[in-house]
């Protein structure tokens, strides 16, 4: 084997590439056979190309494209590259701090879900402990119970929106709860005008931010969106039974959800709560 004519079925054999990629790399010039024999098109690389080789596969590895290598990394310019390399540094501590919120959103439904499959069904209610947590809140300025389904879905879009406006990440939006506050609640006369959302911590830069205490909540899973109100009524009921006063605001919490191609709508697992005291 002669090292300063390798054929390119050598080249590749040597670097453990395909012939097909040393070929694309030669179209896209930027590693080009050191000689090619004018009578017969046969292309010869030397064995110190398979340096260049090793930069061009590194930089893909990092994930730069075949035509920012050739025109942003071949360069005589040490500075130069350390700036691109630099600015793709940037790109991957993005992509890895959103993948950080993608692998936390997906852990959190899974988990959602495994926790609503473990409570009681059969729209039964029961009496549970929670410590203190942390919502955002959006005021929608309308009653969402005087409303239906789609214009649900168009107040979800509105939260959506003011999350994007204030620069607030929204792409991961999901699991979106509604509350009735307790001065409905002790006059008869529910109203619902805010949405909310759970959050592990308190998000300090955004507006509407507030802190529930722990408690003892009486609390019913459920499936049907359409029921909700019904359920909270059977949930003040069976507080009036079990001589519990409401000491507290009612959260409808969504706990995991998904679409239904059917009826193009979400399908709910979610769980409405009211703080109560013995």
């Amino acid at each position: 084997m002669n090292l300063e004519k390798l054929t390119v079925g050598q080249m590749a054999k040597l670097n453990h590439i395909s012939e097909q990629t040393l070929r694309l790399y030669d179209r896209m010039d930027v590693l080009t056979p050191q000689t090619i024999n004018e009578d017969n098109g046969y292309r010869y690389y030397t064995i110190g190309q398979s340096a260049q080789l090793d930069t061009i596969r590194y930089y893909q590895k990092i994930g730069f494209s075949l035509n920012d290598i050739k025109t942003k990394l071949m360069v005589p310019n040490i500075d130069l590259i350390n700036h691109q390399l630099r600015l793709r540094l940037k790109e991957l501590t993005e992509e890895i701090a959103h993948l950080e919120k993608c692998e936390k959103a997906i852990a959190k439904n899974l988990s959602n879900y495994n926790y609503f499959q473990s409570l009681p069904k059969n729209n039964s209610t029961f009496i549970e402990y929670l410590p203190k947590y942390h919502i955002m809140v959006y005021d929608t300025g309308e009653n969402m119970y005087d409303f239906d389904y789609n214009h649900y879905e168009y107040n979800l879009r509105r939260f959506k929106n003011y999350l994007e406006d204030i620069h607030f990440d929204g792409s991961l939006f999901g699991n979106i709860g509604t509350i009735v506050r307790n001065d409905s609640i002790t006059k008869h006369h529910l109203v619902s005008t805010e949405l909310f959302i759970m959050s592990d911590s308190e998000v300090t830069n955004y507006p509407k931010m507030e802190t529930i205490e722990e408690g003892t909540y009486l609390s019913m899973c459920c499936t049907n969106f359409s029921k909700e109100k019904t359920y909270l009524s059977t949930l003040l009921h069976d507080a009036n039974v079990l001589g519990l006063s409401v000491s507290g605001d009612y959260f409808c919490e969504v706990l995991s959800e998904y679409p239904d191609l059917i009826s193009k709508s979400r399908c709910f697992y979610y769980k409405i709560r009211i703080k109560v005291a013995f």
